[in-house]
């Protein structure tokens, strides 16, 4: 029997085929274009609304796919999290609640240089559980430089600390942060998975160990790095950390953040969205507070709530919306598998790895967002749970980011923070000596613990 190539029917699948390529192509290299901008620093909004309109426009041109599609991917419930972790970051900075923190452990380093490290930089990772990690580092810039001049040493090095601490607890627990966020959204997680999933320690217990492992040798790396470092005289840093006095305030934004905690821990027999445990948590707290920083209310949500990143959230889940729609992240979930040879044991070490090299230079919120229906495609293919891999993905995502300054937002602005204070450049490979050893040794560690956790999950296929 010969077929006729020629037929309506084989033209169409040829057209069809031809479609999907197109597709493919576009909104690849869309997004392709977004990550790259980013990394470079462009404009985050105007990027991801220019790729929106230009991916949008094509598809109606061409046909390979309707936009309408695209709309369910924005994920309302995710943003409206983030804008209100956003409003609480701001209640725990403004109250003083974040400086009383680390007046107080600052004080048990006794003016240790190893240990005012190594409490630099978990104080970081704490404070960032609740706090966007930039905001961490910009509180923690002007302690760094009064503790280094107490203590006689280069504040650089401090600075890149806080911001590889801040990174780190990106993915620790459902606090607002939106790697975190876009995933408890997808698989319905609550605050305690974050903690123990399935009766097993969870992502909070693999980035503590992967925190312990990294900061308890960041003194040697420092040492080997800046042989300058080590060179001052020493001193109590106790004294030069002022502790503001513990006030009403502190012990409301406290509440907040244990009702906040509460409430999306029990979200599921609730039955309550992200969005509505983080509202009835911290808008009582805004409506107490927010003639502090301003004179109506329509003013304070101007200040405390960011427009732009809110347009930027949208915009990058409906590209999702695309990259998934034309078939690519069910391309990428076929080329893990493929690279770890069909294997469920490999693919979550393959996932951390990959997730690792591109957080290096790609902002982790497109990364994730990308990333979040490749798990779920994984999932199917293998047959292992899909919060479980999602782990990994964001293991290898959350750590690999402070690689390099460039996907590394705190890293970034600690780094500017450096050059603008003491008038010294730092180049990438200053800072690289640094994170590179600190970054491969957390990352060690988080994968030695994830696979101790969950090797049952993965054998079982």
């Amino acid at each position: 029997m010969t077929v006729n190539y020629d037929s309506p029917l084989c033209l169409q699948e040829d057209e069809k085929v031809i479609s999907e390529l197109v597709g493919k192509v576009v909104v690849g290299s869309a997004y392709l274009g977004l990550v790259i901008a980013i990394a470079f620093n462009a404009d985050r909004l105007k990027t991801a609304a220019t790729a929106a309109i230009i991916v949008t426009a094509l598809a109606l041109a061409l046909g390979f796919m309707d936009p309408v599609k695209a709309l369910p991917y924005v994920d309302l419930d995710v943003i409206g999290l983030i804008v209100l972790a956003s409003a609480l970051s701001w209640a725990i900075e403004d109250s003083g609640l974040a400086m009383w923190i680390v007046a107080k452990s600052l004080k048990l380093t006794g003016g240790s240089i190893r240990l005012v490290v190594i409490v630099i930089g978990m104080v970081s990772l704490l404070l960032s559980l609740w706090l966007e990690n930039i905001t961490v580092v910009i509180i923690m810039a002007p302690i760094v430089f009064a503790v280094s001049r107490a203590l006689g040493v280069n504040p650089i090095p401090l600075l890149i600390v806080s911001a590889l601490g801040s990174n780190l607890s990106g993915s620790a627990l459902l606090c607002g942060d939106p790697q975190a966020a876009i995933v408890a959204s997808a698989y319905g997680l609550t605050f305690t998975d974050f903690i123990i999933y399935n009766w097993r320690p969870s992502m909070f217990f693999i980035v503590i160990a992967s925190s312990i492992a990294g900061l308890l040798l960041m003194p040697t790396i420092i040492k080997i790095a800046d042989r300058e470092f080590y060179t001052g005289v020493g001193g109590e840093a106790r004294a030069c950390v002022q502790e503001p006095r513990f006030s009403n305030y502190m012990m409301a934004t406290l509440l907040a953040m244990a009702v906040k905690a509460t409430l999306l821990s029990l979200r599921r027999e609730l039955g309550f969205n992200l969005t509505t445990c983080a509202a009835l948590a911290v808008i009582p707290l805004l409506l107490i507070y927010w003639r502090r920083v301003a004179r109506n209310l329509r003013e304070f949500f101007e200040k405390v709530v960011d427009i732009k990143l809110v347009g930027f959230y949208i915009a990058m889940f409906y590209l999702v919306g695309f990259l998934d729609g034309v078939g690519l992240t069910g391309d990428i979930a076929k080329a893990i598998e493929h690279l770890s040879g069909g294997s469920s044991l490999l693919v979550p070490l393959v996932l951390i790895g990959i997730g690792a090299a591109s957080s290096s230079f790609i902002d982790n919120v497109p990364l994730v967002a990308a990333f979040v229906p490749v798990v779920t495609k994984l999932s199917t293919m293998l047959g292992i749970d899909k919060v479980v891999l999602a782990w990994a993905m964001l293991l290898g995502v959350t750590i690999g980011g402070g690689g390099s300054f460039i996907g590394c937002m705190a890293a970034y602005a600690a780094v500017r923070i450096g050059e603008r204070e003491t008038g010294r450049r730092i180049t990438f490979a200053y800072y690289a000596k640094m994170a590179i050893p600190f970054t491969i040794v957390a990352l060690l560690a988080g994968t030695a613990t994830y696979y101790a956790t969950y090797l049952s999950y993965l054998t079982k296929t």
